[in-house]
């Protein structure tokens, strides 16, 4: 499907179950402002609003989470698990968002040292990160899993050392964090969504336990069974359709879409995948395994998986050894993602 025929300049997002996070500026012991949208997972307590229904939410100042999107208003069951969200443009009607670059640094792309396209990421609560990044200190701290994190993944595919990664903001100030006697909050999603309203149209991926249906293709399409490789779209509150299947993005059964960004352009998205998901388990020359730490690429009407970023460029740890078996040591995963300029927010190449 090419989405860009259907909606070009209009407002995209993605949701999914939780409540909010982007980019943050922290003021010395303060609390921290955290402008955008995401999700925490089940086990986080702030994963529900009042009416105890899933809910996406934005951090609009000090540790107020007001819902933007609910489950119900993107289509999803209130038991449902929306694992991935996405909003190219930040500033509805604006006319800037994520303009990502075709080619990651995965495959030689042209991100340079000076280049202004930055991936902004989540991890989940497994994730430590290596040894003597601020992911790892994070998660032998108050955990990383309710923090942000940003990274210029411009090095070599091959490079021996993760990319210098920085602290975007640290849940501890708002939300709960490890060692509490709770489950730490787990971000699941996030993107740079700056409005206070709910806006559509909306992409988005349910996890792998969400059962649901919806239509194919349109919202007056036919009801199939909902994939967590699929892409869906809620084009206004509780009117929702898979934008693009499984298939169309060249995954496979098993496989389940772990966070999104998709490019303002509408041709092409990153996403990440779930460790244990087949297409995350391929070997690459040189690139090796992404496995739930890199980033895949698509580009809307070719159904092929073509890598963006490696761990290693997302300052991360890659798994070693074949999934499944007992040599088998796992890497990092990533809960969510945004790709571009924080400050534009536009991805120069």
């Amino acid at each position: 499907m090419h989405l860009s025929k259907k909606y070009s300049y209009a407002l995209i997002l993605a949701g999914l179950s939780g409540f909010s996070v982007a980019q943050a500026t922290s003021g010395g012991g303060g609390k921290i402002l955290v402008p955008g949208s995401g999700g925490a997972d089940r086990l986080s307590l702030e994963s529900a609003d009042p009416g105890g229904a899933s809910r996406i939410a934005r951090m609009a100042g000090g540790c107020a989470l007001p819902t933007i999107w609910s489950n119900i208003d993107l289509g999803v069951p209130a038991d449902g698990n929306v694992d991935a969200i996405s909003f190219p443009f930040p500033i509805p009607g604006s006319g800037t968002g994520n303009l990502i670059p075709y080619r990651g640094p995965a495959l030689g792309g042209t991100l340079a040292w000076n280049q202004v396209c930055n991936a902004g990421y989540t991890v989940d609560r497994s994730s430590m990160g290596p040894m003597g990044t601020v992911v790892n200190t994070e998660y032998l701290g108050n955990g990383a899993a309710s923090d942000t994190f940003l990274v210029k993944p411009f090095n070599g595919p091959s490079a021996p050392t993760p990319n210098r990664v920085i602290q975007n903001s640290d849940g501890g100030d708002c939300l709960t964090p490890k060692g509490t006697g709770a489950f730490e909050t787990d971000i699941d999603s996030m993107t740079g969504y700056f409005g206070k309203v709910a806006a559509y149209p909306v992409f988005y991926s349910v996890d792998a336990s969400t059962i649901m249906s919806l239509p194919l293709g349109d919202a007056g399409g036919p009801l199939v069974p909902v994939s967590p490789a699929d892409i869906l779209v809620a084009e206004s509150p509780g009117v929702a359709y898979i934008a693009v299947t499984e298939a169309a993005l060249g995954l496979i059964g098993g496989d389940d879409i772990d966070a999104l960004s998709v490019c303002m352009d509408l041709e092409h998205a990153v996403y990440s995948l779930t460790a244990p998901s087949p297409s995350a388990q391929l070997t690459y020359p040189v690139i090796g395994q992404l496995g739930g730490a890199g980033l895949y690429s698509h580009y809307f009407g070719f159904p092929i998986v073509v890598p963006w970023a490696t761990p290693q460029q997302m300052g991360l740890q890659a798994p070693v050894g074949v999934f499944g078996t007992f040599a088998f040591v796992p890497g990092d995963e990533l809960n969510g993602v945004r790709v571009g300029d924080p400050r534009k927010p536009v991805c120069l190449q």
